[in-house]
């Protein structure tokens, strides 16, 4: 069965101001709530999240939190509160740029707006510099802006790039568009490792400080790479499919052979080559045909194919190949007990109509589920096929746990309720 889908995808269109507006301004998610009572909520979690992060204060903002959540329970009795995922995806959004606007106060000051601009972001022992460009409407307290991070070729100033390669004012007045400065060496961009220098960690880097700091649509992020840049953004991606919406290649790139993990990252190609070809080709070989490749494509195909193509947090059918230790969570499915070296690969689906969620998993100890009422119906029991295994769960939603791994991962878009770990046989 599929799922109906989040948002509809309709096919690349040709860019026009309707196209535009869609990118900076998705759609509504289908909500339950008033929008006063999403605001009243997200003040109170954002205070709870704020007491966590200054560890102090907790408990008395957890049970303000609470009586909140009481009142709306009672308010909307006819449905239980942990199945509404969209209102929640709309109070942890609302939380997040209440705490942003705080923490970000002194960089979003400093944006300069309309303009292109160099910065230097810093939180512990992280940095990034970059080159930022922010609409001139951009507010810090939202509403949330697409993220497009550019990576560019090599020797190009990030500046340079932003300044000769994304020059679509139009473009430029819906999204924020941050170019991040790669290490010297193009040998290390497609290095999957978080350690220092590879691609994926200043990509990964740049990506933490600007959601961390700035009003980004999360489920609105895209990487874009020219030359080796490509290279990085695909490895990015195929690290932290979940985290993405989808990945842009300018011109062509070196060869690079990992191209599994994009069955819920759509890829474009402009201008792409021999590389842009066999990529396409390898991905529709395994049974996927989210990989567009256009000759002669040009920065405003781009633009409108990003605007119809928001991210999939909820996907139906997920594959996934953790390339790295710490790399081993995929939208909706964590794996734990496994060697790189030893080909760890897990396949899962969810089927709605049927409640049951099927996994087959190759090299790995154990499997964790996170779900939500978008996957399946978790007032029911829900069979659990592992290996050809069925299991029953009977789940449990679970309210402070679904609020603290918002904070913890700093993810508003991906509501989970229940998570279940299941050993593999």
């Amino acid at each position: 069965m599929t799922m109906t889908p989040r948002r509809n995808r309709p096919s690349l269109p040709t860019l026009s101001l309707a196209s535009l507006v869609a990118l900076a301004a998705p759609p509504a998610p289908d909500v339950a709530w008033k929008a006063t009572d999403h605001k009243a909520i997200a003040e109170d979690v954002a205070a709870y999240w704020d007491a966590r992060d200054e560890k102090k204060g907790i408990s008395d903002a957890l049970e303000k939190l609470e009586k909140s959540l009481q009142r709306i329970e009672k308010k909307y009795a006819a449905q239980p509160l942990l199945t509404c995922v969209e209102d929640w995806e709309a109070v942890f959004c609302a939380a997040s740029l209440l705490g942003s606007a705080k923490q970000a106060n002194d960089a979003n000051k400093k944006a300069k707006l309309g303009k292109v601009y160099e910065e230097t972001l810093e939180s512990d022992d992280r940095s990034s510099s970059l080159a930022l460009s922010f609409p001139k409407s951009y507010k810090a307290t939202g509403p949330p802006l697409p993220l497009v991070l550019l990576i560019p070729d090599a020797g190009k100033k990030p500046k340079v790039h932003l300044d000769e390669s994304w020059t679509d004012a139009a473009g430029r007045e819906n999204a924020i568009l941050a170019a991040v400065e790669m290490p010297a060496d193009p040998a290390c961009w497609g290095k999957m490792e978080l350690s220092e220098p590879s691609g994926v960690s200043a990509v990964m880097t740049a990506f933490g400080l600007m959601t961390k700091y700035y009003a980004v649509d999360l489920d609105r992020v895209f990487l874009a790479g020219t030359g080796p840049g490509i290279t990085a953004a695909l490895a990015t991606a195929a690290s932290y499919p979940h985290c993405f919406a989808g990945v842009v290649g300018r011109g062509d790139a070196p060869e690079w052979s990992p191209v599994t993990n994009f069955s819920i990252v759509p890829t474009l190609f402009v201008s792409g080559g021999t590389f842009a070809t066999a990529f396409a080709e390898a991905r529709k070989a395994a049974g996927n045909e989210n990989c567009t490749v256009l000759n002669g494509g040009t920065e405003a195909d781009i633009w409108a194919w990003m605007a119809a193509r928001p991210r999939e947090a909820y996907p139906s059918a997920l594959e996934f190949v953790p390339y790295t230790p710490y790399g081993a969570v995929c939208s909706w499915i964590m794996t734990a007990g496994f060697e790189v070296g030893q080909g760890p690969k897990v396949t899962a689906k969810a089927d709605r109509a049927a409640n049951t969620i099927t996994v087959t998993a190759e090299n790995v100890v154990s499997v964790h589920l996170l779900l939500n009422d978008r996957l399946a119906d978790l007032g029911k029991v829900v069979k659990v096929v592992i290996n050809g295994e069925t299991r029953e769960l009977l789940p449990e939603r679970n309210r402070r746990s679904m609020i603290d791994r918002c904070f913890d991962w700093g993810d508003w878009g991906r509501v989970f309720t229940v998570t279940q770990s299941f050993d593999v046989k």
